[in-house]
Parts: structure tokens; C-alpha cells; sequence
């Protein structure tokens, strides 16, 4: 039996220390906002007993587009999805967790409002050793979730300062409490016709 490479995760190195340097210190200026949960039980609002965690918006096309043009080109090879690119309404969000911030279980296309997220995206910006917990987890692998397909590395090249880590919006994911320090990242979706 082949695996289905439309259900991979891919998690590889993207950008140097001094390039993740130059991230940090332009989302020093930012305003940062609560972050809220999109769902058809909750509506959109913040529930922090779901997900805790400060957003921004990153609008910069240009930083935006090494990012865009590096999965579009992993899609071709890979995923083959059909993609139109980022969506206007949608846009790059940087996510800064503290201690007790966490993200619970959960999909990048469950509503109608990010239906035809097709690709989603993590950039770890912090250096693993500045934070504990604050793991990116896929329900697949995770043994707290029964997971049961092996996945070498995985922790380790996920929490890697500069790593990409590109899947399918329909994967059920979750960020971990962080227990010490701060995790920043960078998050986004690529869209395209809905899934059928």
C-alpha cells in the first residue's frame, strides 16, 4: 500500500537565524490582540479555555511572498491541490504564546468562513530553548490522542528556529500548553476551490 501525499506534513528548514532576527524585531511594533475561536458552537469570540494566545496581522507582501512561492512550489511536487494563493480576508498572523497559552484540538477549515482553506502553514520564529511545551501536535501522531503512525523527529524538527511546517487544513492539530517562556510563530493558509 502507498501513502497519500495529499495527507502529508511537511516540516523543513526555511529561514536563517538572521532572517527570523528580522521577524521578531518587526512584530516588536505590533499590535497585538486577543486571539478569538471561530465554530459553529461559539460563533466567533474569544474562549480562552479552547485557545489562549495574542495574534497580529502581518500584511507585507513582500515577506509574504518568499513564504507563498516556497509551498506553492512544495504543492506542485507534493500535495498538487488546486490553489489560488493567500486570501485578502485571511492574511498572515503572527501567534505569541506565554506560560498557560495553548490551542486546543482542532481543523483550519471547519466553517464556512475558511472553507476553502486548502493548506495551512507554522514558521517557528523563537529558538526551541527559550520556551517548554508550546508543541505543534497532529492528532495522527500524537499518542495523547491515540495517535499511531510513526513520526521520527517530529517534536524536534517542529520546534526548530527557522522550520516550515506545511499540511493540509483539514488535519486535526493542536498547539500544547507552554509551561515556560515565550513561543512565537508565524501562521497561514493557502486557498483554493472547496474540497469535493
Amino acid at each position: 500500500m502507498r501513502s497519500n501525499p495529499a495527507t502529508a506534513i511537511v516540516c523543513l528548514p526555511l529561514l536563517d537565524a538572521g532572517e527570523c532576527d528580522a521577524w521578531l524585531a518587526h512584530l516588536q511594533g505590533c499590535d497585538w490582540q486577543d486571539a478569538r475561536v471561530a465554530s459553529p458552537a461559539y460563533g466567533s469570540s474569544v474562549e480562552r479555555v479552547i485557545r489562549s494566545t495574542a495574534t497580529t496581522e502581518c500584511r507585507d507582501p513582500e515577506r509574504m511572498a518568499r513564504i507563498v512561492d516556497w509551498i506553492a512550489e512544495l504543492n506542485r511536487g507534493l500535495f498538487r491541490f488546486d490553489l489560488d494563493g493567500p486570501s485578502p480576508s485571511d492574511p498572515l498572523l503572527a501567534m505569541r504564546y506565554r506560560e498557560g497559552d495553548h490551542f486546543d484540538w482542532h481543523i483550519d477549515n471547519s466553517i464556512e468562513a475558511v472553507a476553502t482553506r486548502k493548506l495551512s502553514f507554522t514558521l517557528q520564529l523563537t529558538p526551541p530553548d527559550e520556551y517548554d511545551g508550546g508543541d505543534l501536535e497532529f492528532a495522527m501522531y500524537a499518542a495523547s490522542y491515540g495517535g499511531t503512525a510513526p513520526f521520527a523527529g517530529y517534536t524536534r524538527d517542529v520546534r526548530r528556529r527557522g522550520a516550515i511546517t506545511v499540511f493540509p487544513a483539514f488535519h486535526l492539530h493542536r498547539v500544547s500548553p507552554v509551561t515556560r517562556g515565550t513561543r512565537l510563530a508565524l501562521v497561514g493558509w493557502l486557498h483554493g476551490p472547496r474540497f469535493r
